[in-house]
């Protein structure tokens, strides 16, 4: 019997940040010890879950009630909960299989084959994947390397007759920057402008340590010295539930007219990816549409986990007290990062803003892409990355994405050897 014959939409379905993986299974297969510093999990190092959602989640677990279906939406009380905090109606929320889930529903019920959206490059992988999967065209607008704010003027000029969404992703994945006021109102203006609605990508809205719009360009000429990330934390209101807005005003407080699907998860806030729980907020009576093809889909699955959805809602309604001590670790990570990898020859790197990412340019190159880069680096060092090309494939160079989750002591460490595997590689 021939192969299986495979549809031609899969071709398009990559995902570097796992896919890399493999290669560092193989190395740890020969006996060596693998730094994984590809996948942003908190919990695969020394962060964990607030407590009292741990608790809501094993008592969940232990009562009965919980084993059976949940609602297709979302259990009523997360739904409430969820609604408050986006101060829309209750039947504009869905409670998601995570974020991922939310991204598919959408795009499945937004695009059609040959449609446009509008992401963000560098741009977290799956919104890419899922665009070529319903066999659409996703339009990469530039983002400036030495702040990483998006290019209005590029934004603007991908606007075709198709373009179906303009995707946000606020605190960004993979650069870790927070954009200015002035970008945001520039991104709601072209949304105006294009009648389209935006999707705004949430995941890391509170685990921010510097004001918006303070992001720093690497310095002039690696090697040189440090800017480390600046400004003072947001720190969450214990027993605050409710939106907490990074420094100075976000999206949702400019976008005026304008339709915004908001996509959030328990995965980075709450510290709990394995939770796979997220959901989708439609603000506007423009997506009603959106809406309910993406409620569809939604009993079509069935339902999101029972019990776990007992968990999000202990964290949505919940203290916040856990997030101070998160965001201090993230601080000084992120500061470290930006001060080594700007030290190291050959590289430099913009300063995170949130979350536990950064992505530093190779400046010196003696590889034939960013891809040889990642996987020499590996071989050489034990440390796996992942290659910038697979979060973008119209970046002004090489890049790779680095994540800083490690203590700092083990950060030091990694950061050692790549300065030594670069002197030895480019001088």
């Amino acid at each position: 019997m021939p192969p299986v014959h495979v549809a031609r939409r899969i071709a398009g379905v990559e995902y570097a940040i796992r896919d890399i993986v493999a290669a560092g299974k193989r190395l740890e297969a020969t006996g060596r010890q693998v730094t994984y510093l590809n996948i942003g999990d908190p919990n695969k190092f020394d962060f964990a879950p607030p407590p009292h959602v741990m608790e809501a989640f094993a008592r969940a677990a232990r009562d009965t009630k919980f084993t059976s279906y949940a609602p297709s939406e979302g259990i009523p009380a997360l739904r409430e909960a969820i609604a408050a905090r986006e101060k829309v109606k209750v039947d504009d929320v869905l409670v998601t299989a995570a974020m991922s889930e939310g991204i598919l529903a959408c795009f499945a019920s937004m695009l059609d084959a040959g449609d446009d959206v509008l992401l963000p490059s560098p741009c977290y992988p799956l919104y890419q994947a899922l665009a070529n999967l319903f066999e659409a065209h996703p339009a990469l607008y530039r983002c400036d390397p030495r702040t990483w704010e998006p290019d209005l003027d590029h934004v603007r000029s991908l606007v075709t007759p198709r373009t179906r969404c303009l995707v946000v992703i606020d605190p960004n994945n993979p650069t870790g920057v927070v954009y200015s006021e002035t970008t945001l109102k520039g991104l709601v203006e072209i949304a105006r402008w294009a009648k389209i609605p935006i999707f705004l990508d949430q995941a890391y809205d509170r685990l921010t340590f510097a004001p918006r719009g303070a992001g720093l360009p690497a310095c002039a000429g690696a090697g040189g010295d440090a800017r480390p990330a600046s400004g003072a934390s947001v720190p969450p209101a214990p027993g605050q539930a409710g939106r907490l807005p990074h420094q100075g005003p976000d999206l949702m407080a400019l976008r005026g007219d304008v339709p915004v699907i908001v996509g959030y998860s328990m995965s980075k806030v709450f510290i709990f990816p394995g939770a796979r729980c997220g959901y989708l907020a439609f603000h506007g009576k423009e997506l009603e549409g959106v809406r309910d093809g993406a409620a569809r889909l939604g009993r079509a699955r069935l339902c999101s986990n029972h019990p776990i959805q007992q968990a999000f809602l202990a964290g949505l309604t919940g203290p916040m007290d856990f997030l101070p001590g998160v965001i201090a670790k993230l601080r000084e990570r992120a500061a470290l990062t930006t001060k080594r990898l700007n030290a190291i020859p050959g590289l430099s790197c913009v300063a995170p803003q949130a979350a536990f990412y950064a992505f530093p340019k190779i400046e010196k190159s003696a590889w034939k892409d960013d891809q040889a880069f990642v996987l020499d680096l590996l071989e050489a060092t034990g440390i796996l990355t992942v290659h910038g090309a697979g979060f973008s494939s119209a970046l002004d160079g090489p890049y790779f994405r680095i994540v800083f989750l490690l203590p700092t002591a083990e950060l030091e460490t990694a950061y050692d050897a790549m300065g030594k595997f670069m002197r030895e590689r480019v001088g």
